[in-house]
């Protein structure tokens, strides 16, 4: 392409041209936040319509009557500045997307109740937080659910004697408890299945690899089925530990010294402390599992901190 010096001062589509790359710059600047999440090429070639657009009113307004390499040039100019922009402002996009939503991983803390606990507003994050929020919240309603049917069955009145034997209902309906241990393997299920969706939606995020480990890394999600599975098992031989013991003290062999049972029977005695014994087991490896996924999630927390320059709070 060859033009006269004079050419690009032609009918002023300097100011022109630089009023259209401004427009462009600010429009994407301004613009692309606002959007939802859309494919950089997407944006890219919205980006490359307007700044045709532009560029024809440019033309009519004034570019027209410059000579035609500047009109050339002007075009590719503004061509140019949508392309780069775009890039640039998808790319810086994306990346803040992804640290916003990885920081609710960065950020959760573990609450008084043993399930993490998220800042406001962090499910709008982006969609590892909203999947991950609403697998804590199923896991608290979950337990929350199974909490009410516990207490209104009367369970937590098996470990004190002068309590059973005030509110003794229990014992003529110990196959209530087989009921709760079903409501509890349902709702493990149901935690098993939103995991493997929220893994599934990690991968399918186009977050480098890098992310990708650390926010695993930090649900411990390499054994994080196979943990709930094991828990899964744990928690009903709890139940079914907690049913015999219920059924021992239905025949009502005992007498209440404080919250302690005294039995008549050595044969019920025995009984009593087997089933004890096997829940107390269950319960203590249950509790390890737990503690080791902590341990485990906290160590992840730290790699995506790292990574993303997120403070602890």
């Amino acid at each position: 392409m060859t033009y006269e010096e004079d050419d690009w001062n032609e009918s002023h589509p300097v100011p022109a041209t630089a009023i259209g790359i401004a427009a462009i710059l600010g429009g994407l600047y301004f613009g692309v936040p606002l959007l939802p999440h859309l494919p950089a090429l997407y944006v890219m070639g919205g980006a490359i319509g307007a700044a045709a657009l532009i560029w024809v009113i440019g033309y009519i307004v004034t570019i027209r009557h410059a000579s035609s390499n500047a009109k050339l040039l002007s075009f590719l100019l503004l061509i140019g500045a949508a392309i780069v922009g775009s890039y640039y402002s998808t790319t810086y996009l994306a990346e803040q997307r992804m640290r916003a939503d990885l920081r609710t991983l960065g950020e959760m803390q573990m609450g008084p109740s043993g399930f993490p606990t998220f800042p406001a507003g962090a499910e709008n994050r982006g969609p590892i937080s909203k999947l991950y929020v609403g697998f804590v919240r199923e896991m608290v309603d979950g337990q929350h659910a199974l909490d009410v049917e516990l207490q209104k069955a009367g369970v937590p009145l098996l470990s004190d004697a002068t309590a059973l034997r005030a509110n003794p209902a229990l014992l003529s309906n110990c196959w209530k408890i087989a009921s709760i241990k079903t409501m509890a393997h349902d709702a493990m299920e149901r935690r098993r299945a939103m995991f493997r969706s929220l893994i599934k939606t990690i991968d399918d995020t186009d977050y480098p690899a890098d992310f990708k480990r650390g926010v695993r890394a930090s649900m411990s999600s390499d054994r994080t089925d196979e943990n709930l599975v094991r828990m899964d098992q744990l928690q009903g031989e709890i139940f079914d530990a907690v049913q015999g013991g219920c059924t021992v003290l239905a025949r009502r062999h005992w007498v209440a010294q404080g919250p302690v049972f005294m039995f008549s029977s050595s044969a019920d005695l025995n009984a009593f402390s087997d089933f004890g014994q096997r829940q107390n087991q269950a319960a203590a490896e249950f509790q390890r599992i737990q503690a080791d996924s902590l341990m485990r999630m906290r160590e992840g927390q730290s790699a995506i901190r790292d990574a993303i320059g997120a403070a602890p709070r």
